[in-house]
């Protein structure tokens, strides 16, 4: 569940903790799909850390989810791993989660108490991570930190995981480095014995920036309406776009298209090659949106390559809506 930042609109905003205007919106995606369950707008000087909003979309994504929970079917509800940042490390939101009968992982502030905590590991305690490849990862630890901190306030079996790393080159060092490592932390209600692999699941959350990268491609930085409802509106029409793409990288793509990026994706269907751009300065005028009564001028025919790379499923043959095309000199047949 991740809080995006500020996202600038010049006609309708409030002012936010970052002395800029803009909205401050959440979002949810299920990480296995890549769909986009539920997301929120908010002013952008709504908290990052709000909890109600975060248990409100929480509850919003597991209407999406065709499962039952594990709270209502002990035995054959399913099991469900709910990530977030530190701004999801509230109580309120925690004690939603584990009311669903769900796990959880998400990350967890750096404070004094916790700084002490990694101090007292014994430096045998920590092990090797390993990165995407189930490779060992060089210059980087993970231990378990929860015999050192006073985790009483939160729910029954909740855990405590540190992870160090060697800073990035031209990263700025603060007061709290020892021996140069870089640390964070994270919680989770996971009973694995496993922290090398539970390090490793948690970091997996990284990849909603990617998400929240193609919502941006999809419109998200250029809300056009004058209203917040109308923008409101707007961001339903940008997770529909997001949700249509995952659904037909699944459905209809094989090979390297099933795995690449929306941008790129868009961009081989409608011009082969990437071009490097700006983005205008304002959101574009109607005329030029690929929606409405005017849009059929501007959308052209798939490309060849494209279409090689089409799988054979028959959704693609009969589904005339997934790309413009001329249209053919006979119906097609019915679904």
């Amino acid at each position: 569940m991740p809080a995006d930042g500020l996202l600038r609109h010049p006609r309708m905003c409030q002012e936010s903790h970052k002395r800029g205007f803009g909205y401050h919106p959440l979002f949810v995606f299920l990480d296995e799909t890549g769909e986009a369950l539920a997301a929120k707008l908010r002013p952008g000087s709504a908290g990052a850390n709000t909890a109600a909003d975060h248990v409100e979309l929480l509850d919003a994504a597991i209407a999406q989810l065709p499962v039952t929970t594990k709270a209502t079917d002990p035995e054959g509800g399913a099991e469900v791993l709910v990530r977030a940042d530190t701004a999801g490390a509230t109580h309120g939101f925690v004690d939603a989660i584990v009311g669903h009968g769900f796990e959880f992982s998400i990350g967890f502030d750096v404070t004094e108490a916790v700084r002490r905590a990694i101090l007292d590991v014994p430096e045998a305690a920590w092990q090797v991570p390993m990165d995407q490849d189930m490779a060992e990862r060089e210059g980087a630890g993970v231990a378990e930190i929860t015999s050192y901190l006073d985790l009483s306030a939160w729910p029954e079996g909740t855990r405590a995981i540190g992870r160090r790393e060697e800073p990035h080159v031209g990263a700025q060092f603060n007061l709290f480095d020892p021996d140069g490592w870089r640390h964070q932390v994270f919680i989770t209600s996971s009973a694995d014995a496993d922290i090398v692999y539970l390090e490793a699941a948690h970091r997996g959350h990284a990849r909603v920036e990617d998400h929240i990268k193609e919502a941006k491609a999809f419109g998200l930085l250029r809300f056009p309406g004058r209203s917040f409802a109308a923008n409101a509106a707007w961001l339903l029409v940008v997770l529909v776009a997001q949700d249509l793409i995952a659904w037909a990288q699944r459905l209809c793509f094989v090979g390297e298209l099933a795995r690449a990026q929306a941008p790129a994706l868009l961009r081989l269907a409608h011009g082969g090659a990437p071009r490097a751009h700006r983005a205008p300065p304002h959101p574009a005028p109607r005329r030029c949106l690929a929606v409405g009564h005017r849009a059929s001028r501007g959308l052209r025919a798939p490309r060849a390559a494209l279409l090689r790379h089409l799988s054979s499923s028959p959704l693609v043959a009969r589904g005339p809506w997934l790309y413009p095309r001329p249209a053919p000199s006979r119906p097609f047949p019915a679904p």
